[in-house]
């Protein structure tokens, strides 16, 4: 081979090198932003059987959550900013007012709550019972958002709760779980038991 020769294939590689650093091919692209599109749908954090449980200011266990499954979003690389997932929610939530004995407890299909787990909206099949001196009150609704901090719970759904009493039906309801006040909005229907 003359020197023409070489310098021709020197020049023909310093041509392909460049013009592949500055325009990758698509499969070059593809591969870079694959990653990224991939973590979207990816949780940061998993966690199964769980159980994390939370304390007032005084050191009393304040509510309790465990799940057969815990999925955290953090927004990084997450389409879901600061969302946590849950599978098969169980809440304990411990009043000031109620023995210990007696605390509410909440439980679901599924949950989603915010990152900080101080808002926890709780779907498919709710139940929200208490048992305390011998008698029981149990909610049901398909949505439910629990504040265990604040021993809140709220929904927009139609709502059944059961006592020995009787059975009360209403298209939402509010209520303060510390004292056992309730607040329902709308279309309120009461049967109670003779005894």
């Amino acid at each position: 081979m003359t020197r023409w020769h070489y310098l021709s294939i020197a020049v023909l590689l310093i041509i392909l090198v460049g013009l592949l650093w500055y325009s990758p091919t698509p499969i070059l692209s593809d591969l870079t932003q694959a990653p990224t599109e991939k973590l979207k749908q990816y949780p940061s954090a998993y966690l199964t059987n769980t159980k994390t449980t939370q304390y007032d200011n005084n050191g009393k266990i304040s509510h309790m959550l465990t799940a057969s499954r815990m999925r955290y979003f953090d927004g990084i690389y997450n389409i879901a900013d600061g969302t946590v997932l849950i599978d098969d929610p169980l809440i304990t939530l411990f009043s000031e007012n109620s023995p210990p004995e007696s605390p509410w407890i909440a439980s679901s299909l599924q949950g989603k709550g915010n990152q900080n787990i101080d808002e926890i909206v709780l779907t498919g099949n709710v139940v929200l019972k208490q048992t305390l001196n011998d008698t029981f009150t149990t909610m049901t609704s398909e949505l439910l958002l629990i504040k265990p901090e604040q021993q809140y719970a709220e929904t927009d759904k139609p709502v059944m709760i059961k006592t020995e009493s009787g059975v009360t039906t209403a298209d939402g309801l509010k209520m303060s779980l510390g004292d056992g006040i309730i607040e329902f909005p709308a279309n309120v229907r009461s049967q109670y038991h003779v005894r």
